[in-house]
């Protein structure tokens, strides 16, 4: 229970929300990926182990999905990563023309040795109750001979580079 004073005139009993303000968190998932993942596609493929399956208690449910991932390949490559509600991608920037790519995340990889971490969110209204599946992708778009990896760098011997 909290006690509110305003105005120095009344204190009143606040026991809930005020009218029309509501939300709750029902839900939460997670997909947690502790192995690696490459590709070489040019097109999205979908990454083993970071798919989450989530049931919305109502049409007006909103999903919040934040997405932390390290990437890595080889320098001055552009891998890009979907995120996708069933089949269809969602959160894409604001569109792509001539050669650029609609994306959810991308980073520019400067170097083989290490991994970038990025982060994104997307705030989704499904509009369902159905159990809807949210997962991600992967493509290393404009060269087939580049690798694109999830949770590891391009370069993994073990010499030391100062």
């Amino acid at each position: 229970m909290a006690l509110v004073k305003l105005n120095n005139q009344s204190i009143s009993e606040v026991t809930g929300l005020p009218a029309g303000v509501g939300g709750k968190v029902l839900q939460v998932v997670t997909a947690i990926k502790t192995d690696t993942f490459t590709t070489n596609s040019q097109t999205p493929v979908d990454v083993t182990g970071l798919s989450v399956s989530i049931t919305p208690s109502s049409v007006s449910s909103k999903i919040l999905i934040s997405v932390d991932v390290f990437i890595g390949g080889a320098s001055n490559r552009y891998p890009y990563l979907l995120l996708l509600r069933g089949a269809t991608s969602i959160g894409l920037g604001a569109g792509a023309s001539g050669s650029r790519i609609n994306t959810f995340m991308s980073s520019k990889l400067e170097d083989t040795y290490t991994m970038h971490g990025i982060s994104n969110q997307y705030l989704d209204s499904p509009a369902t109750t159905s159990a809807t599946t949210y997962k991600i992708q992967l493509t290393q778009p404009y060269q087939a001979s580049y690798n694109a990896h999830i949770n590891r760098q391009e370069q993994t011997d073990d010499a030391v580079y100062i």
